[in-house]
């Protein structure tokens, strides 16, 4: 976890004392054998037989920070928990048994202009976000996975972790806490909603097994151009009953649309991961970086590990403006390298 600051930080009103209100928590499933050894075998059965199982290996153990069974002492009234979904497959979806709720102050990229109240969070591989609970002194909160609307039947739903729910981590509040501000109803530094210019370029991709658009990743192919600043709409599919999730690098998103519909409030934010509708298009503003090479690709793919390993990629020059038909779309020898995320928001969780 990569954990940014700037001058709007400090006065922003999160909490920010790092380890004592200000917890980052890396959540992983993972396999073990008898001694303790990584286990990465995955179930045959649906492989080989009902062929429904595409997501990789899902854990029946759950880390946080690399640490089982965790728990938090919490010595302040509210607390923020910066939350990364550090799985190779599994979807979370997060919260506290009864309801409680909590309030969600940051996505992938950035902190959000007001606290948005919720009961759930889902979080797919690679997705980021940022909460803050509040406490009462001898209280114990046990922060929950439940199982998550997958939008998938059964028996599929349980190849894919649709049955599972886990406890994550105990928080556990002292007998005295110490005060801590009120949480701010609009948030210093909260980068403004990407505006779309009505000339923005429009980009769709479908997302089918583990190819883009038809087709697998190749180290020698530029599958797109990309004007360096540049603002576009890019509209993403899930053309298929497997789960995906979007990653984009060197950009930041908002989510316009969720098969036509205004986005729920943990998908407004600044972003640049996102899950994909069961069926149907998610729309996206996509704001680029004004670093320009046309030699080495950015790339974008589906963050289910086993997905992007078998090919689900496809990678973009980022380009000065006037040059977009001017460079090569192959990359002879293939690429022997790609750039990473280019500059995030303000206080990004990940």
């Amino acid at each position: 976890m990569i954990i940014l600051d700037d001058e709007e930080s400090d006065r922003n009103g999160l909490p920010s004392a790092y380890g004592i209100d200000d917890i980052p928590l890396v959540i992983q499933d993972k396999n073990f054998h008898d001694d303790g050894s990584l286990d990465f075998s995955e179930t045959s059965l649906s492989d080989d037989i009902a062929a429904v199982d595409n997501m990789g290996v899902l854990g029946d153990t759950i880390l946080v920070n690399g640490t089982y069974d965790p728990y938090f002492e919490v010595t302040t009234r509210r607390v923020r928990l910066r939350l990364l979904n550090g799985s190779n497959a599994r979807i979370y979806q997060l919260g506290f048994p009864g309801d409680r709720s909590f309030h969600l102050v940051a996505t992938d990229n950035g902190v959000l202009k007001r606290p948005q109240a919720l009961t759930r969070l889902r979080l797919a591989p690679g997705e980021r976000a940022e909460i803050v609970v509040e406490f009462k002194p001898g209280e114990e909160a046990v922060l929950h996975s439940f199982k998550p609307d997958l939008g998938i039947g059964f028996p599929d739903r349980r190849f894919v972790g649709g049955d599972d729910s886990f406890d994550i981590i105990a928080l556990r509040a002292a007998a005295t806490l110490k005060d801590s501000p009120e949480l701010p109803t609009q948030i210093a530094g909260a980068p403004a909603a990407i505006e779309v210019p009505g000339s923005a370029k429009k980009r769709k991709f479908t997302f089918v097994g583990i190819q883009i658009n038809g087709k697998t990743m190749d180290m020698n192919r530029v599958d797109e151009v990309v004007t360096a600043g540049a603002t576009e709409i890019w509209e993403i599919e899930r053309g298929d009953g497997w789960l995906h999730a979007f990653h984009l690098h060197g950009a930041t998103f908002n989510v316009l649309e969720v098969n036509g519909g205004e986005p729920p409030a943990h998908m407004r934010g600044p972003k640049d991961t996102a899950f994909l509708p069961v069926t149907g298009t998610i729309k996206l503003a996509v704001r680029f970086d004004t670093l320009t090479d046309d030699k080495t690709p950015y790339m974008y793919h589906c963050h289910v590990l086993r997905h992007e390993d078998q090919g689900m990629m496809g990678q973009f020059l980022v380009v000065e403006p006037g040059e977009e038909g001017n460079v090569s779309t192959t990359l002879t020898g293939g690429s022997a390298s790609h750039h990473a995320h280019g500059p995030q928001q303000e206080e990004s969780p990940g």
